[in-house]
């Protein structure tokens, strides 16, 4: 009976053994090594873009004088006009020159 005892305690211990999960393949004696420890490397900054400077814009004298008369009727006039007609237009050291004939309703017949 002891020996069977023994036997039956030998096939317990193998069978649980074998449901343990532990495998066949006997385990590496070497011991286990650190991966190595990569270090960070700071990246700069990106470059803010570069601009280049923009050349100033040049305009012909007849763009000059269009953008003025486009101005002169888009906007109020300082006095009470009811109607008015260019006379002539020129440019003169930057400047630009309009000749208005305007009529601010009054005749020289009023007066009669």
């Amino acid at each position: 009976m002891c020996k069977t005892g023994v036997a039956m305690l030998f096939s317990v211990a193998m069978l649980a053994g074998a449901c343990g999960g532990q495998s066949a393949e006997p385990q590496s004696t070497t011991p286990a090594t650190a991966p190595p420890v990569v270090e960070p490397t700071a990246t700069p900054p990106p470059a803010p873009p570069t601009v280049e400077a923009a050349e100033p814009a040049t305009f012909t004298s007849d763009q000059r004088i269009d953008a003025a008369v486009d101005n002169l009727a888009t906007n109020e006039i300082p006095v009470d006009l009811i109607a008015y007609d260019i006379i002539d237009t020129s440019t003169s050291s930057g400047l630009v020159n309009i000749e208005v004939c305007g009529w601010t309703g009054e005749t020289v017949f009023d007066d009669v």
